[in-house]
């Protein structure tokens, strides 16, 4: 038991103190789901997870995260051409701001007014 706990931390430790960790958003799933599998695989050695309840597991999250994707795409919008007001070919790199605090909120809506006013 005590080597499993050093294993699963060593291997969070390796995860999350990673110097200059992965700067892009897939490097860092990708190293998510990694670091989740081996910690499965050592649950699986350790005699502490059975391999067909590793296995279900696996294919669990699987489906799990192909029903999101998929309907994470559903709803996501083409980002417009502020020209035209039509869907770009997704040239451009969207940035979404899932949260705006609200003083950014007010300064912007001084700013319109301000425009507006003049």
């Amino acid at each position: 038991m005590k080597a499993t706990r050093r294993l699963l931390t060593a291997l969070l430790l390796a995860h999350f103190l990673t110097p200059g960790a992965a700067a892009d958003e897939r490097t860092e799933l990708l190293e998510m789901k990694n670091t989740i599998l081996n910690l499965v695989d050592a649950l699986v050695e350790e005699g502490i997870l059975s391999e067909e309840k590793a296995s279900t597991i696996k294919t669990e999250a699987a489906a799990r995260a192909r029903t999101d994707a998929a309907r994470e795409i559903e709803t996501e919008e083409p980002p417009m051409d502020q020209a035209s007001d039509a869907p770009t070919s997704g040239a451009s790199k969207v940035v979404r701001v899932p949260y705006v605090p609200e003083f950014v909120k007010d300064e912007i809506r001084e700013q319109v007014r301000a425009e507006l006013r003049e």
